[in-house]
């Protein structure tokens, strides 16, 4: 399980405003404000910033995130709870989204859009286990990773 602060506090969160996965093994999206087109783009957006950890450049994952990730988890403590909880796990055999659920607040976080992403993922040392990738809608207009977890 990956146990940092920042991770649970995105679980709990989650639990917390009552957002369900509806159907965890449906492929579809669903889509509840955010067209199409955004939902693709947080995809790609998502992806490539989960690409980052997977090649376990840590650092960059952690400048590539929204503010609020930056203002609750120090870049070290980042680092080192990916080398701590993620790493072991070793290399991505596959990650396969489950579903993606649009919502505009979350406890303790600045009103706006997010996405939340499920994923399956399976690592080479462990079997199949649930990503979760929240991308948020910076003030900018562009996607960032506002929070992540595994369980």
């Amino acid at each position: 399980m990956f146990s940092s602060s920042f991770g649970l506090f995105w679980l709990f969160s989650l639990l917390w405003s009552g957002v369900a996965w509806t159907n965890p093994v449906n492929t579809q999206f669903e889509i509840t404000s955010a067209g199409e087109k955004d939902v693709v783009t947080v995809k790609r957006v998502a992806e490539a910033w989960i690409s980052l950890i997977d090649r376990e450049a840590y650092d960059e994952s952690w400048d590539r995130t929204a503010e609020v990730f930056r203002s609750r988890v120090k870049k070290e403590q980042w680092i080192d709870d990916l080398n701590t909880n993620r790493k072991p796990l070793g290399k991505v055999r596959y990650r396969k989204l489950l579903t993606a659920v649009y919502v505009s607040d979350l406890p303790d976080s600045p009103r706006g859009e997010y996405v939340l992403l499920q994923y399956e993922v399976a690592f080479e040392a462990d079997e199949a286990i649930q990503e979760i990738i929240i991308p948020y809608l910076a003030g900018d207009g562009e996607w960032r990773v506002a929070g992540y977890s595994l369980k």
